[in-house]
């Protein structure tokens, strides 16, 4: 029996597993970050990788010592972040595979993502691929965001399941935490800004979704 067989649901994280998102959001707020006279750097940005707004914002603010408003950063960064949106975003590699496998093993899959409800619409419908989901967990509907394990409780539920009877995967050490404290299966995919990380909450570590899909079919 392949591993994908023992879970009744896949639940992903968007941002940074997805799309490379993270990527564009990097160069959005370096650029904020900058016009105050700082420096966002690929550590900070580790830290803050898979929670809120509510709760990143003024921590950057704090960390890179900026003199700028909660309000203000956030408008600045939606503002840069979408203006560059759809001539850089793109799948990243193995996501047509990871949801095709989801799909013909007869898997319910929900997103549950930091991101906004239209924030996440939106990077979805780029691509078409609403159709694929069978819920849609944003923060929006979550009181207690990443690393707490609220949002995968609720995006199990979602799909009439327990969260030991799903896969959560995950590019950032705030989710894959978000995940195992929920008590879901979870799998570990870097990206360049959390590459250093220990990830000792991932059942397991994987280079890309390719490696996720080999790895769920055995």
């Amino acid at each position: 029996m392949a591993l994908i067989d023992k879970y009744s649901a896949l639940l992903f994280d968007l941002d940074g597993l997805m799309f490379n998102t993270e990527e564009i959001a990097h160069e959005a707020i370096s650029y904020v970050v900058s016009k105050f006279g700082g420096t966002f750097s690929d550590e900070i940005h580790s830290k803050i990788l898979g929670t809120q707004a509510l709760y990143y914002v003024p921590y950057i603010i704090k960390d890179t010592g900026i003199d700028c408003t909660v309000d203000e950063f956030r408008r600045l960064e939606r503002e840069r972040f979408f203006e560059n949106y759809d001539q850089k975003v793109k799948k990243l590699p193995g996501l047509d595979q990871i949801l095709d496998l989801g799909r013909v093993s007869g898997k319910k899959m929900a997103v549950v993502t930091s991101s906004t409800l239209s924030s996440a619409k939106k990077k979805l419908g780029a691509f078409d691929l609403e159709d694929f989901f069978d819920g849609l967990i944003t923060a929006d509907m979550i009181e207690n965001g990443k690393p707490a394990p609220d949002a995968y409780i609720v995006g199990a539920k979602s799909l009439g399941f327990s969260p030991n009877e799903c896969i959560v995967l995950e590019d950032a050490e705030n989710g894959v935490e978000a995940g195992h404290r929920a008590g879901a299966f979870t799998i570990a995919v870097p990206n360049r800004f959390n590459a250093k990380c220990a990830f000792n909450s991932a059942d397991f570590v994987c280079s890309d979704l390719h490696q996720a899909v080999e790895y769920l079919s055995i």
